[in-house]
């Protein structure tokens, strides 16, 4: 089995891979290990991430952000004019962890930073089912159903009496939203 760890560092971001014989090796990003944290949305909707969003801040640097994980407790964070759907297909990507005086999740960190709307996993959810999921709730979102509907339809989808991965998905955000296309 192959493991993948992922460190969303203010920065630089990292990943590692764990091959199924045991050895480690780092995820190279244009030949290097560290993949800079910075993120950049296009004027049509594309959203850049690393280097490559370092570049294009000359462009428009008000669709640019250097630090994203710096400014998660600022209360919002708009690229240009658009909040963006956050999808975490993870496991426990939406639970809570205790943080001193108060509970904290990517849920509440993202939507409290401005975004649109946020999915994730309450508890681990099989590879296979995580995939189905996301293929049929951007099917359906992108074909005009809204985030309520989409999530619906990509539960059914993968509703399995013996395998409960399906109850695992929440949604953060207006049921009524629909993507819009730029």
């Amino acid at each position: 089995m192959h493991l993948l760890g992922i460190d969303f560092g203010t920065s630089n971001t990292v990943g590692m891979l764990r091959l199924p014989d045991g050895r480690v090796r780092p995820l190279l990003f244009d030949g290097s290990p560290l993949l800079p944290s910075a993120v950049y949305l296009d004027t049509a909707g594309t959203l850049l991430v690393g280097r490559d969003a370092g570049r294009r801040s000359r462009l428009d640097p008000r669709r640019f952000e250097p630090h994203p994980k710096s400014r998660i407790d600022d209360g919002g964070i708009l690229l240009g004019d658009r909040e963006l759907l956050i999808f975490l297909n993870a496991c426990r990507s939406a639970g809570i962890a205790p943080y001193y005086t108060r509970m904290m999740g990517w849920a509440e960190q993202l939507m409290s930073a401005g975004a649109g709307a946020f999915i994730g996993t309450l508890w681990p959810v099989e590879t296979t089912k995580a995939a189905t999921f996301a293929e049929v709730f951007y099917a359906a979102l992108l074909a005009g159903e809204s985030l309520g509907a989409a999530g619906l339809k990509a539960r059914r989808t993968i509703e399995d009496t013996a395998d409960p991965s399906w109850l695992a998905y929440t949604t953060y955000g207006n049921p009524n939203a629909v993507a819009t296309r730029i």
